[in-house]
């Protein structure tokens, strides 16, 4: 049988001498064989002949509709596929895409048909050595110019071969790009994935260029998006699948921002050079599904201007650059999954869109890495990358993050509305509004961060700009406003390598105005400092930081270094979590607790006696300046410890626990009211004046609605001007007891309604209604139970 076969559709045929071996299909679509004289076959057709040449030298009767072919070099080639002859198969099409129409003996135009099409049918071959680019960009043009929607590639290899470049290097075109797409379309490698390997003009490396534009070398593009022909309009849709685009240029980071936009020792040219481009396009959507694009002197993915209204990405691999790996700018409604980006300068550059989804998502080996979801609005008056909303009334344009990796990045820059899960390994997230958008908020991250070959490199910085006064860089709207709206959990691990060669991390450390009231962070794992001050402003208000299980590494006992004067009072401004103190001489020295900062009620600070010896003490001295003691505190050698916690109201620093070897001399800290009232300390001793304290009557302010603290007092007293609900205590300890001295005012007759908490012999109804006259008092004892009920009876009419 002859491998190169026609099948013609609506007989009768016209004359034509047919092959003894071929077959025809009849008007009952039954094949047979036939040696009859009713068509000329097409011979076979060697390349690079169009793959339907034959159609050229034969008549075709008027009811013959379609004409298939089965390949063009050989049989199940992918190369063969049906033409037709209708409104669209004319002079120009043929004109244009020789390849895909053609005109027969009787003057009819015929053209390829179908909802997919593949590069083979527009004469690619798939052969090293050979260039595919016009083959392919032609089957692209014809799907557009004909409504066809898909595009395959039926070759795991091919190289494209880059057109002239006569455009500026800087300037938005086509020439010199490998694949164009002016419209909607689905672009699908061959079932075991695809490889489209930029050369140069001439067949060459992609790095060796042989082009110049504006006199520099210039190198050429991937995929480049410019729908109608004009680089700006609509695209309905984008789909790649088991594709990858290679301009295999290896990048190895130097440490350093590149000067300019850079290709391979290159300036300033090749900014167009980039792997994928959609550029002032809008989109509706474009989907990314198992595809690689690599070694590029532009960024590696990039969506710039226009909007893009749906992203979705499974298995998508960006890497080797000397720009950004992966940028999809302002695209909205993002969906990706399994991205892996680095091996670039950035490893992403996400400014502007919103409502964007990384998951299972690893961003490596790069110098920066920049997620930064807003703005959405486009105010004018605000710098670009300033913190927006679409509206007052609209969502948060959150980029959520689950199980996002940075490997080996030097600085993360986190922007406003980020929250999620990440892990990071000698990497640094930056939370800093200053100078990049003058005011971070609205961030909640759970961050595991790893040390492997760097060391104290912190975990997180969380920054604002320097003052609250200076105009917004870049535009006239309003002031810089504090960091604000942050939660962080922190925990910091060091791999087995870090472990055996000594490197350690850092926990956290502020910079710049914070809203303190607003930031929320809690640090535990393996640590030098838990948190730390790194150009912080004089004054500004430091934001708590609780501490989970830590175990500090680079000092046996953890924290920085200082070394009292024995003698002569050491002032300290606490800067830290923890303190290794050295006393320099035989003797006792003393610490202050100084600070032109203000930190938040409850931030803790240890020190530890750092040694040698138990000759040299150091001494926290009762009513010394910064602190509130009861009595002196001596750390006496190394292992000794204090813990003090900050008491906003007093503005001084207490006693929270304590710890000495010397079992002689050290005796037990005391504990204050509010230690009682918590009944969790187990190193504290009871003083007289904080169980005193802890009994005293405090007073509750009337509302509607009252809602006791314990951790202020068991006993209250609460006059009622209007009918009160007695909510559920908060701060219960079972076992506790106390009472409420309730009070009618002048007018009398107020009622009281119980929560749920609150028991009574025979029910609240029965034995919880309180005196009415006016000016009585009642007495509502209670005992809290196991259950966490309050067990009461109600003593009435006191006079």
């Amino acid at each position: 049988m002859s491998n190169f076969l026609t099948q013609i559709r609506s007989l009768p045929f016209a004359s034509a001498i047919l092959p003894a071996d071929a077959f025809v299909v009849d008007q009952d679509n039954i094949t047979k064989q036939t040696s009859g004289a009713e068509i000329i076959a097409l011979t076979q057709n060697s390349f690079p002949q169009s793959t339907f040449s034959g159609i050229s030298s034969t008549k075709f009767a008027p009811n013959i509709s379609v004409i298939t072919t089965t390949g063009f070099s050989t049989l199940g080639d992918s190369g063969g596929g049906s033409y037709v002859s209708d409104a669209l198969a004319n002079a120009a099409v043929s004109s244009a895409y020789p390849a895909f129409c053609t005109q027969s003996a009787d003057g009819r135009y015929w053209r390829l048909e179908g909802l997919a099409i593949t590069v083979e049918q527009g004469g690619a071959t798939g052969v090293a050595g050979h260039n595919d680019q016009p083959a392919t960009q032609q089957t692209f043009a014809y799907a557009a110019a004909v409504g066809i929607e898909k595009v395959c590639f039926g070759q795991v290899a091919y190289e494209l071969w880059m057109t002239p470049r006569t455009t500026a290097a800087s300037t938005v075109a086509p020439d010199g790009m490998a694949i164009v797409i002016t419209q909607g379309v689905d672009i699908e490698g061959c079932p075991t994935g695809t490889t489209l390997t930029l050369k140069n003009s001439v067949g060459g490396p992609y790095a060796t260029t042989n082009q110049a534009v504006s006199g520099a070398p210039w190198y050429g593009g991937g995929i480049f998006v410019w729908p109608n022909g004009t680089g700006s309009g609509t695209l309905s849709r984008l789909t790649m699948r088991r594709i990858t685009v290679a301009g295999a240029i290896p990048y190895t980071l130097s440490g350093t921002a590149p000067a300019g936009n850079t290709g391979p020792g290159q300036t300033g040219v090749n900014v167009t050079g980039k792997g994928f481009w959609a550029q002032n396009v809008s989109i509706g959507s474009i989907r990314v599904y198992d595809c690689e694009f690599w070694g590029f002197p532009g960024e590696v993915f990039y969506i710039g201007g226009g909007s893009t209204s749906y992203l979705f990405v499974d298995d998508l691999r960006v890497h080797d650059s000397p720009q950004s790996a992966w940028n999809a700018g302002n695209a909205k409604n993002f969906t990706v999954n399994a991205l892996k980006a680095g091996n670039a300068y950035q490893a992403a550059e996400q400014l502007g869109g919103y409502g964007s989804r990384y998951s299972n998502t690893r961003y490596y080996g790069s110098y920066g890495c920049t997620i930064n979801p807003t703005p959405i609005g486009g105010n004018t008056a605000l710098p670009y990358n300033y913190p927006t909303r679409q509206s007052s009334t609209s969502a948060p344009p959150w980029c959520e993050m689950t199980n996002v990796v940075f490997e080996q990045i030097t600085q993360v820059l986190i922007g406003s509305y980020v929250r999620g899960n990440v892990e990071t390994t000698d990497a640094s997230l930056y939370i800093y509004a200053y100078p990049y958008n003058c005011n971070t908020s609205d961030v909640s991250l759970k961050v595991v961060a790893w040390v492997d070959y760097n060391t104290d490199v912190p975990a997180v910085v969380l920054g604002g700009p320097p003052t609250l006064t200076a105009p917004i860089a870049g535009g006239s709207y309003g002031n810089y406003l504090p960091a604000a709206n942050i939660n962080l959990d922190i925990t910091c691990k060091r791999t087995d390598i870090a472990e055996a060669n000594g490197r350690v991390g850092d926990g956290i450390y502020y910079s710049g105005q914070i809203d303190a009231n607003s930031v929320q962070v809690k640090v535990q794992g393996e640590v030098r400092y838990a948190w730390s001050l790194s150009g912080f402003p004089s004054g500004a208000p430091i934001p708590l930081t609780t501490l989970g299980p830590i175990k500090a590494i680079s000092q046996p006992l953890g924290g920085s270094f200082v070394s009292p004067v024995p003698a002569t009072p050491l002032a300290v401004s606490v800067a830290y979590g923890a303190y290794v103190v050295y006393p320099t001489a035989v003797g006792t020295g003393s610490i202050n607790l100084v600070s032109s900062s203000t930190y938040q009620d409850g931030q803790l600070v240890t020190f530890y006696h750092g040694g040698p010896g138990t000759t040299r003490l150091v001494s926290f001295l009762a009513d010394s300046a910064g602190l509130n003691l009861a009595r002196t505190y001596t750390l006496y050698q190394q292992g000794d410890w204090i813990r003090l916690r900050y008491d906003a109201i007093a503005a001084k620093w207490g006693v929270d626990g304590y710890f000495s070897g010397n079992t002689a001399t050290a005796p037990l800290g005391a504990a204050a009211a509010s230690d009682v009232l918590a009944g969790t300390s187990t190193a504290l001793a009871i003083t007289p004046a904080a169980e005193a304290g802890a009994q005293a009557e405090q007073t509750l302010v009337y509302a509607a609605t009252v809602t006791p603290a314990l951790t202020t007092g068991v006993n209250f007293n609460l006059t009622l001007t209007g009918n009160v609900t007695l909510a559920n205590p908060t701060g219960a300890l079972s076992g506790s007891s106390g009472e409420l001295r309730i009070i009618q005012d002048a007018t009398g007759s107020r009622v009281i309604t119980y929560g749920t908490k609150w028991k009574f012999p025979g029910g609240a109804a029965t034995s919880g209604v309180l005196s009415t006259a006016a000016n009585a008092i009642d007495r509502l004892q209670y005992t809290i139970g196991a259950d966490g009920n309050f067990y009461c009876q109600l003593l009435k009419a006191f006079s």
